[in-house]
């Protein structure tokens, strides 16, 4: 068990070390061709203009998806935790870091191949997604708090069984 090293609001009402709130926000932040994948299609009738004008070239938006598949699944783990440590399901901790890992190398190589095609001209976008790439690579080798979170999510300790009585007083001695 790890002794608490982090603020009392890193840790769920069990105890659980929870993910940090930054991870959710560059991932998300990186996530958004997803958003506007999904908002475009949530527009019946003009799904196909809203994706022209945000993607002129398909591609791209294809290469982008594929892309930050890796960070999408990080999300949807971190998000149904609870429902997979309910089923006995613990390993899947395991490939969050190199998922992260993965996502970075794909987004940042294709957010380049996007640089390269249009002549290395400098765009804003590209420019932010690398930077936040950067910030994701640096965050991810140095949080302690997630390496804590990771060790902390390892075995079964997660679901308590039985209260612990805190008071100190043996009730089995009369008086």
């Amino acid at each position: 068990m790890i002794p608490m090293m982090l603020p009392l609001h890193c840790y769920d009402l069990k105890g659980r070390i929870m993910p940090p709130r930054w991870l959710y926000t560059l991932l998300l932040l990186l996530c958004t061709d997803w958003l506007a994948l999904v908002f475009s299609l949530a527009s019946r009738g003009q799904t196909s203009q809203l994706l022209a004008i945000l993607y002129p070239d398909r591609a791209v938006l294809g290469n982008r998806l594929l892309a930050t598949l890796p960070f999408l699944l990080v999300l949807l783990l971190l998000g149904n935790r609870s429902r997979l440590w309910n089923k006995g399901l613990y390993r899947w901790r395991r490939g969050i870091k190199p998922l992260l890992f993965a996502g970075i190398i794909a987004s940042t190589g294709a957010q380049i191949a996007t640089m390269a095609q249009e002549w290395w001209v400098f765009h804003w976008t590209p420019a932010l997604f690398l930077l936040l790439n950067l910030v994701l690579l640096l965050s991810v080798i140095r949080s302690r708090h997630l390496s804590f979170m990771i060790e902390d999510w390892r075995h079964s300790k997660n679901v308590q069984t039985e209260p612990t009585d805190i008071t100190g007083v043996d009730e089995t001695k009369p008086g």
